[in-house]
């Protein structure tokens, strides 16, 4: 395939691991990393974010410019008037589990040829009409299976977000997968799906925030990480163009703003802007449509001897009737406006 060929630009982690070896490769040149300390609040003098207040003994720390990377929540940033409470349909819950299984047994199973990968995403049943999405992704000696929606939808359907990854674990295109696999490690992981219009302010007097904590995700894509990574550099170029100047200032800082808007993250989440909140406020698409389509396939890949006319005429009375067919054409209309 040609993903599997060199140069290889695609790989999955485990965030475990890999976030160990990125705080290293800072560490080398030249962070102090300090663990197991909780950022309290921001200090501000004058107007200005000078640095953080700790949960240590004297654990107040000091800089020109501080970068909020505190997640989803944002406690810090929220401290400071730059997001509110974010709603439940602006964040969705993902919950996984890593399922230790033998290399070999795992390239057998995925076909897969040693120092390959396989992902497998999810519509549809998994997530019982609620807008979200399953995946199943291979590692070297383990899979990592999971299932994230909104949490509106949780909410809404009454629904216990382990409950679905067992739903899911269990279901019987998936299960021949994972059998005979050991659990791990589980986890959950709030994410800001509010997209484009949900982007806080992102730069102040002396503080810049980044990743989830500016949700910076593409919901659609489910591009999260490399976004994170990207605004880091782009708000590390700014900080080294306002050391340069010695001005620290909210107008100096918006340069990151700027950046960040013109590139990718910014146009790809203006891209998606109105996507998952018009999923979200119409729920025949995962309710109702992808359902629909999974009938359709299986209809028409079914050899039973009827022909693919009969099959033809069948799968469009299933559509419903004249209005209802007008329904579904012009819901498709609305969601190829806002995904184009």
């Amino acid at each position: 395939m040609e993903w599997g060929r060199e140069p290889y630009n695609n790989f999955t982690v485990l965030r475990a691991k890999f976030d160990q070896w990125f705080a290293e490769k800072a560490v080398e040149q030249g962070a102090l990393l300090v663990c197991e300390t909780v950022a309290v609040e921001c200090i501000v003098e004058n107007g200005r974010v000078v640095g953080v207040r700790t949960d240590r003994p004297d654990g107040d720390i000091y800089a020109d410019v501080v970068v909020l990377a505190d997640g989803v929540n944002s406690l810090l940033a929220k401290q400071l008037g730059f997001h509110r409470e974010w709603r439940p349909d602006e964040v969705a819950l993902a919950t996984m589990e890593i399922l230790k299984l033998d290399k070999t047994v795992i390239e057998d199973r995925f076909n897969l040829e040693p120092n390959q990968g396989c992902t497998i995403e999810i519509f549809g049943d998994a997530t019982k009409g609620i807008v979200g999405t399953g995946f199943l992704y291979t590692n070297k000696d383990t899979l990592s299976i999971g299932v994230g929606t909104l949490l509106s939808g949780l909410i809404k359907h009454k629904m216990k977000p382990y409950d679905l990854l067992e739903y899911v674990k269990n279901h019987p295109m998936i299960r021949p997968y994972i059998q005979g696999s050991e659990p791990v490690e589980y986890l959950a992981h709030l994410i800001p799906e509010g997209g484009y219009h949900s982007i806080p302010k992102v730069a102040g007097n002396g503080v810049l925030v980044v990743g989830d904590a500016a949700q910076l995700v593409n919901a659609i894509h489910r591009e999260g990480s490399n976004m994170a990574m990207t605004s880091g550099r782009l708000a590390a170029e700014t900080i080294i163009m306002a050391k340069a100047q010695n001005d620290f200032s909210e107008s100096m800082l918006d340069q990151y703003r700027m950046k960040l808007m013109e590139s990718f993250i910014g146009q790809d989440l203006k891209k998606y802007k109105d996507a998952t909140h018009h999923f979200e406020r119409f729920p025949q698409y995962f309710e109702q449509y992808i359902p629909m389509m999974n009938r359709a396939a299986s209809q028409m890949f079914t050899v039973d001897g009827a022909s693919k006319w009969e099959k033809q005429k069948k799968i469009w009375r299933d559509l419903g009737s004249t209005k209802q067919k007008f329904k579904l054409a012009r819901d498709m209309m609305k969601a190829w406006k806002v995904m184009k």
